[in-house]
């Protein structure tokens, strides 16, 4: 902190060169972080409608703004395309993808489950 620099021992010339090294690549190994879509812990605090056979469009306006806000919209709407399997942004498209197919059959009725998941 004596650098008025906060922590930051990557800048600090006192702190010696190998700790400065071991601090940024520390720095650059940590994970990248982690997508909007994953903050989302329980949909229906959002998406407190359940659809069913009578209530779409009520759904639909509340599911929306959630897709929008968590950056995932174009998952639904075709936008942001599944890459190409090998491509590095594979893994997670794909994780995301089944996040939030999680996420609208938690927020279906029985009924409609029953008609869009096949038996067996």
């Amino acid at each position: 902190m004596a650098n008025g620099e906060g922590d930051d021992v990557t800048n600090d010339p006192k702190t010696p060169t190998s700790s400065r090294i071991t601090a940024a690549l520390s720095d650059a190994s940590s994970p990248a972080p982690r997508h909007p879509a994953f903050s989302l812990k329980y949909i229906k605090n959002h998406v407190y409608e359940i659809l069913d056979f009578s209530n779409y469009l009520i759904w639909r306006e509340l599911f929306i703004p959630v897709l929008k806000a968590h950056q995932v919209f174009g998952f639904v709407d075709g936008t942001t395309p599944c890459p190409p399997l090998g491509d590095p942004d594979y893994a997670q498209w794909v994780q995301i993808d089944c996040l939030i197919l999680s996420w609208i059959q938690a927020t279906l009725s029985r009924e409609i489950l029953r008609n869009i998941i096949p038996p067996g």
